[in-house]
């Protein structure tokens, strides 16, 4: 550790000194105890460990006390906690801190942060103290980490959660894609309505994002009532992370896109839809708007009701079963039928 002097190890050993020869080091169990004893105590309570790694086995201790009462971290983990802390640069016991900064750098390898069961409650704690559930409502504005992704674990004894890794790692690359600057709970649907097709595949990969961005949708008054139910069997499942009324990952990048050709001002919240704003666009634009089924649904009745106005009352299209989802009148209508009427119009 660079100590020549017995005497001169102060108040305490500098937290920096443990990550240089960490094996070595741990052969010590008194250097072993010290590095414990900050780990545990000494990070203001922002490092997160666990009784056990369920991960692996409920049974697998990562915190115990001697029977002389010193409590240790299991040594496995210590060296899985130490890499994972140097991985997002946090030296400094005393100045742990788990931000966008750190957890998003391009480096970050998310494989050897978790690792640690540590860093998988400690990261864990800070997303959720801010997070809603399956009971969050429409609107809330806040993430969303549903209950099937959430994992019981104890912390020194007292009941405690965790977000299950898999997801917890494409919850990271989710929110690092929205650029989100802190981990306060809020998520703007502006900045998601703002988003490339790549990213939005990227952060559908998170089913706390998707179920979040469910509840923007759900929330706008405008097109709430317009999102085809379970009978059309398209745009809804009743089977995603054991919640209803989820849209599917697909269609809310589409509607996303849809948003985005229509209006430079509106968010996926806000956001309406008239026939003839779509029917002006440009072939390219208009496709991509007519990919979403949840339009395709708000435009129907529209474009229904298009003949027994004048002018066009003179000539009304006649609708056709193939002009609709699965052939049947009783769904909306499909992206040619739509174009169809457009094009008899004249629009």
């Amino acid at each position: 550790m660079g100590y020549s002097d017995l005497g001169s190890f102060g108040a305490e050993i500098n937290s920096q000194k443990f990550f240089d020869n960490t094996d070595l080091y741990l052969l010590s169990a008194s250097i072993h105890a010290t590095l414990s004893d900050k780990l545990l105590n000494g990070t203001g309570g922002e490092v997160i460990i666990p009784d056990n790694d369920i991960s692996v086995n409920p049974n697998t201790v990562l915190r115990f006390t001697h029977t002389d009462g010193t409590e240790y971290v299991e040594m496995n983990e210590t060296k899985k906690l130490l890499l994972a802390l140097e991985e997002i640069g946090l030296k400094d016991f005393g100045a742990i801190s788990i931000n966008p900064t750190n957890l998003f750098g391009d480096t970050v390898d998310l494989d050897i942060l978790f690792a640690s069961a540590a860093m998988q409650a400690t990261v864990s704690d800070t997303l959720l103290s801010g997070a809603g559930d399956d009971n969050s409502a429409y609107g809330t504005g806040k993430l969303i980490v549903p209950n099937i992704f959430r994992e019981a674990i104890t912390v020194n004894s007292n009941s405690a959660q965790q977000i299950e890794e898999t997801e917890l790692k494409d919850l990271i690359n989710a929110l690092k894609a929205v650029e989100v600057q802190d981990f306060s709970g809020s998520i703007s649907a502006s900045i998601i309505t703002g988003l490339t097709e790549a990213k939005l595949i990227t952060i559908m990969d998170s089913g706390s994002m998707h179920v979040t961005i469910n509840h923007m949708i759900w929330s706008n008054s405008n097109i709430n009532t317009k999102i085809p139910d379970y009978e059309e069997g398209l745009a809804l499942s009743d089977l995603l992370y054991n919640m209803s009324n989820i849209i599917i990952s697909t269609e809310i990048i589409d509607f996303i896109q849809a948003v985005q050709r229509v209006s430079s001002s509106a968010d996926i919240t806000n956001v309406t839809f008239d026939y003839t704003v779509v029917a002006g666009l440009d072939s390219t634009d208009r496709d991509i708007v007519l990919d979403s089924m949840i339009v395709r649904n708000i435009l129907t009745p529209e474009l229904e009701n298009l003949g027994s106005t004048f002018p066009f009352s003179l000539n009304p299209y006649v609708f056709n079963n193939s002009d609709y989802m699965n052939s049947n009148p009783n769904y909306f209508l499909t992206e040619d039928g739509i174009n169809q009427v457009f094009a008899h119009y004249g629009l």
